[in-house]
This record gives C-alpha cells, structure tokens and sequence, in this order.
C-alpha cells in the first residue's frame, strides 16, 4: 500500500485533512484496527495525500507504458441518520508539474451506516502521470458534524497483466 497510515492508527500522520477533521474510534468501531477519520463539525471535508509515482521505484518508461494500473479505495460509512452524510473518493493523475492529467476519477459511496462498504477502482496510469493525488471528500446532508467515515484505504501499482481486486 502506497498510502501512509491508511487505516488512521497513527491519528492524520501523513494525511492533509480540512481545519476540524480528526480520528475517532469506538461508535462506530472501527474496520482495520482501532481509529478512523472523519472530518468533524464542517459542511464539506477531506482527508488527501499526494503519492510520487517516480518515487516507488518505478522509471517514466514504465509509468509512460501503459503495463500499469493504480488500484485505490477503501472502507467508507455513514452515521445512522435520516439524510446521511454523503462521501466519495478521488483519484487525481498528476504530471510532474502538478498539473492534473486527464479528468480525476471519482467513486461516489452507498453511504451505508450498518457497515463498512469497500469502495474501489482500477485504472491504467495514463502516459506523462508522475504522481497522483487520493482524495476521500465527505459532504454533511444532515446534523451539526460530518459524518461520513474512512478506514482501510488504499492505493496500489499493479501490471496490467495482472487480473483481479486487491482488497484492503
């Protein structure tokens, strides 16, 4: 997993998260471990981290091949209210400028609240891609906090060859 601390355990090391977000345990509990985020008492929150594809050893010839897919996702939830919170995921190519490639892919969650939906994606790393940006956005619909919840997430490089889901 490319992703530090993807499952919370070590509070928002690693994540750049909106004023307010932070990790909560216990109701409801956890998927992985004992922690998860959530965004806390805003509208809209994030928790983000920008992954350099260069830097896990990969070369620009390869990235630029088009033999390799990025997996991302995670475990998503939902309190348990009327109208519940509402959380997506984005994945985001960027070249080595920053610059976004192509259009950010996005996986909009069921938004369950009895448990800890696995979301996920597989997509080719398109040609000039040299990081990409994993984004988990939660809007309040309801209430005084946010809560829609993240857990397990995860982002992998796989050889397109390679059938089949990785799941976290």
């Amino acid at each position: 997993n490319l992703l530090t601390n993807s499952s919370f355990e070590n509070g928002l090391t690693g994540w750049t998260v909106n004023t307010g977000a932070a990790t909560q345990s216990g109701s409801p509990a956890a998927f992985d471990g004992s922690d998860y985020f959530t965004a806390g008492s805003v509208s809209t929150g994030f928790a983000q981290q920008i992954i350099s594809l260069t830097g896990t050893g990969y070369t620009t010839t390869q990235l630029d091949s088009r033999m390799f897919d990025v997996e991302f996702g995670g475990r998503t939830r939902s309190a348990a209210e009327a109208v519940a919170d509402q959380g997506e995921l984005v994945l985001t190519f960027l070249d080595g400028s920053g610059s976004v490639i192509g259009s950010p892919i996005t996986l909009v969650t069921s938004n369950v609240s009895d448990r800890w939906e696995l979301v996920s994606s597989r997509v080719h790393i398109p040609t000039g891609a040299r990081s990409v940006k994993y984004q988990f956005l939660s809007t309040r619909e309801s209430g005084t906090t946010d809560d829609s919840y993240l857990d397990s997430a995860f982002v992998y490089i796989v050889s397109d060859s390679i059938a089949g889901a990785i799941e976290s």
